[in-house]
């Protein structure tokens, strides 16, 4: 009898080892469909300001991003505001219309409260560090918005740049400076050069400065607002860092192929981007939305977070899920 209880005790152990392995084998399995995109395309950032409307300060929504949005304008009374285009005193509705690109609705911009509109508008928010991890060498990145210009009167395009600056005062762009032209550290990116309405891919090389002016590439000619504004910066292993940027209208097809075909304006610069941990945009009466980062063209344009991801981001922002296609 102890023979055969011994016998049974050992045969029970083998079964519950067993069904252990192969539970373990089956949870094993399960991890690479939950960091598959880490080896896909992926939409790394995704803003579209759906906030309730009102003051766009301190919202924190959105994918690929940490805290709240910093704002400031030059005007002690004004704001940035997340508009829905019904408000009379703000001069866009918020409508992009294009069969490619994916919009919400709401957007963000300067309030114009009787007549005293916010004239230098900015805004600055922190990358989640996996969305800096995969700014790499030999590595492409995709960035994107959708702008219009907010009056007539002193209205230039907006300007995005990816910096390690969190500071966006009142006096300042990229760095603290006015209105994107200047910069107190190294940064890249696109949009209204300083008093000028055309497009063109930017760079701001502090080298051994303290501040320095924004260097721009050829100006694409600006079109009728509103506009969709895509960039793509290739990470250079061995020299510069390349911008390169073009700008499409609602009648536009939006495609690689038609980027490629574009009007382009490129800029260059040696940047150590492990330290491009901030995302900032600067400007003079403008509004901004549909803020996309992501590693291929089609997710810069039209990539919408799948509704898990923002909770996995939220448990630790391990995983940035590929948006799922139709």
């Amino acid at each position: 009898m102890t023979g055969k209880l011994t016998w049974l005790y050992h045969s029970l152990s083998f079964r519950r080892l067993a069904m252990r392995k192969h539970v373990l084998s089956l949870s094993l399995a399960g991890l690479p469909c939950l960091f598959a995109g880490s080896a896909q395309a992926e939409l790394l950032v995704y803003e579209g300001f759906n906030y309730a409307v009102g003051d766009a300060a301190g919202n924190s929504g959105g994918l690929g991003l940490t805290g709240g949005w910093s704002t400031s304008t030059n005007t002690g009374g004004e704001r940035v505001e997340i508009a829905d285009g019904t408000d009379p005193n703000h001069l866009w509705d918020g409508v992009f219309t294009n069969a490619n690109v994916t919009q919400t609705g709401l957007h963000a911009g300067g309030s114009r409260d009787l007549d005293s509109f916010a004239d230098h508008v900015y805004l600055n928010r922190k990358l989640a560090s996996s969305v800096t991890d995969s700014f790499t060498d030999g590595a492409t990145t995709w960035i994107s918005y959708i702008h219009a210009a907010s009056d007539d009167a002193n209205a230039n395009r907006a300007t995005l740049a990816l910096s390690s600056s969190t500071t966006i005062a009142s006096t300042g762009g990229p760095g603290g400076s006015s209105r994107g032209r200047t910069s107190d550290v190294d940064a890249i990116g696109f949009g209204g050069a300083f008093n000028d309405d055309n497009v063109r891919a930017l760079t701001w090389d502090i080298g051994g400065a303290t501040q320095v002016n924004q260097v721009g590439g050829s100006p694409i000619a600006t079109i009728t607002s509103p506009q969709f504004v895509i960039a793509k910066i290739v990470w250079s292993d061995s020299g510069d860092d390349t911008v390169t940027v073009a700008r499409f209208g609602e009648g536009d097809t939006i495609t690689e192929a038609a980027f490629d075909s574009a009007p382009q304006s490129t800029a260059s610069i040696d940047l150590d981007q492990s330290q491009l941990d901030t995302l900032g945009m600067a400007g003079t009466r403008y509004y901004v939305d549909e803020i996309r980062i992501a590693t291929t063209f089609e997710d810069a344009v039209s990539g919408v977070p799948e509704p898990g991801s923002l909770a996995l981001l939220g448990l630790g922002g391990l995983c940035v899920l590929r948006r799922r296609r139709s």
